[in-house]
Formats: C-alpha cells, sequence, structure tokens
C-alpha cells in the first residue's frame, strides 16, 4: 500500500468520525427543539384550556344572567297575566251584576199606561182599600192605621164593660120576655148581615190572592215619573195581606161584642140602640174614606 493510500484512509476516516460528531450534535438539537416545541405545545394547550375555561366561565354567567332575565321576565308576565286575569274576572263578575240589575229593573219598571177606570173595581170603600192603594207609612197610610186604632180602642173598651161578673157569664139573663127574645133573634141576624168587614175581608183576599199577579199589582203598584214599580211578593203581604188581617179583626171583633151586647139585653129598645152604636163603630173606617175624600 502506498502512501497515498493510507492518506486516502485517514481523510475517509476523519470525514466519517467528523460526520458522526455532527449527527449526534444534530440529533441531540433536534431533541432539545422537539423538547421546546412539546413545552410551547404544553404552555399553548395550557393557555388555550386556560382560556377557553374563562371564555366558558364568562359565557355560563352570561347564560346565568340572561336566564335570570329571562325568568324575571316571565314571572313579570304570570304576574300580568294574573292581574289580567283577576281584571277581566271583575269585569264579568261587574258585568253579570250589571245585567242582573237590569233584569230585575226591567222586571219592575214598565212603560206607564195610565189604569184604565176599573182598575180597583169590587174593592170596599174604606182606610183599608186606602191603605193598600198608597205607600207604606204615607199619609194615606197612617191614616187608615189611626182609623183603625181609634176602633179598636172603642171596641176594647166595650169589652170591658160587658165582661164584668155579675152572677153569669157576661151577664146573660136566664129568663127574658118573649118580645126581648124576638128582638135578639132579629138583631144576631141583622148583625150577622151587617158584618161585612169580614165578608169583604175574604172576598177581598180570594180576588188578590197571591197566585193571582195581575190583579194585586194593578192595586198596590207605585207609579213614579212615567213608570210604574211593580211589587214583590213582600209588597203583596204588606200592602195587602196586612190591611185585610185588621179589616178582617175588626169585623170579627165587632160582630162577637154586638153578640155578647144582644144577649146581656132585657130590654128591647136596648137591644136595637146597642146594636146600633156597634155599627156605628164598624162604620167607622168607611166615614174617614170619605172624609178624606
Amino acid at each position: 500500500m502506498s502512501a497515498s493510500d493510507h492518506d486516502h484512509e485517514d481523510l475517509h476516516a476523519n470525514l466519517i468520525n467528523n460526520d458522526g460528531i455532527n449527527n449526534e450534535s444534530a440529533i441531540e438539537e433536534a431533541e432539545e427543539n422537539h423538547d421546546d416545541i412539546s413545552y410551547d405545545l404544553s404552555d399553548n394547550q395550557d393557555q388555550g384550556d386556560r382560556n377557553k375555561s374563562s371564555n366558558n366561565q364568562r359565557n355560563r354567567q352570561k347564560i346565568d344572567g340572561e336566564t335570570k332575565k329571562l325568568v324575571e321576565k316571565i314571572k313579570s308576565l304570570i304576574i300580568r297575566i294574573h292581574r289580567i286575569e283577576t281584571a277581566s274576572k271583575k269585569h264579568e263578575a261587574m258585568v253579570n251584576e250589571a245585567d242582573l240589575e237590569a233584569r230585575q229593573a226591567k222586571e219592575k219598571l214598565i212603560l206607564y199606561n195610565p189604569p184604565n177606570d176599573d182598575t180597583h173595581t169590587g174593592l170596599d170603600e174604606d182606610i183599608f182599600t186606602l191603605m193598600m192603594t198608597t205607600p207604606m207609612f204615607s199619609k194615606g197610610w197612617w191614616y187608615g192605621m189611626v182609623t183603625w186604632l181609634l176602633q179598636m180602642s172603642l171596641l176594647s173598651i166595650v169589652f170591658y164593660e160587658i165582661c164584668e161578673y155579675k152572677g153569669t157569664p157576661f151577664n146573660v139573663p136566664f129568663q127574658v120576655d118573649l118580645v126581648v127574645r124576638a128582638c135578639q133573634v132579629m138583631a144576631i141576624i141583622i148583625s150577622v148581615f151587617m158584618s161585612k168587614d169580614m165578608i169583604i175581608a175574604i172576598k177581598e183576599m180570594s180576588m188578590l190572592w197571591i197566585t193571582n199577579r195581575e190583579s194585586w199589582i194593578k192595586v198596590i203598584s207605585f207609579q213614579s215619573d212615567g213608570y210604574v214599580f211593580l211589587p214583590t211578593w213582600k209588597d203583596w203581604v204588606l200592602r195587602i195581606v196586612l190591611p185585610h188581617l185588621l179589616k178582617f179583626t175588626e169585623g170579627a171583633l165587632v160582630l162577637l161584642l154586638s153578640f155578647i151586647i144582644i144577649i146581656q139585653q132585657t130590654n128591647a129598645v136596648s137591644i136595637f140602640i146597642d146594636l146600633t152604636v156597634m155599627q156605628l163603630i164598624s162604620e167607622l173606617d168607611n166615614v174617614a174614606f170619605w172624609l178624606a175624600g
């Protein structure tokens, strides 16, 4: 082997050694770069995660805020809807109440038509009819009530006088003359026929019974400002039943006292005098009506 070959081999070995050294350095440098890149990537990933977490937290807070606002709006809408429903129910109740009042007013008020001349046909001309045709506690009503109280006061005095006990009940004599007995029978018959207050009270109540609404409404209907007030069953009780009850009571008491007075008498003239007095008391309601007219 020549010297040139040895030099060439040494050069080649040096190149190989240099290449190996260079390769190792490159590998180490590449590894270092890889580590740096991995670290940077890791840092970037961590930063991205933190940014993402922060963004998610902000988004969550934003969503929570929007949700709260939405919930508040929904609550406000619910409250408004509830108020609207309450107002609607109140309005509906007011409308129903107004409709009811309108129906009641329509039932009670009708266009006024002047009554016919036969509106009160069949009614007796006395203060009890006056009490029926005038409003409660009016002057006409009180006029009739005072007249009835006067009648009852006189009848109470008579009853007190004839009921004194003097040996027999109601002081009825056991034996009287035949003429007196005949006069007593005739006086009793006359008093029964003349006790028209009882009979008329029964007759008028049958005419003005509550089922015969058209008849008693004509009697006690109240006229005002071109309208007629249609009464109810309470008005029927106070303005139809009450006057007739007073009239029946007065007539029954007159008939009872007339009978007692007649059987107490022992003189024919006294019988008819007392009977006349009782009939005068019974006619006070008619006289008072005529005076009022």
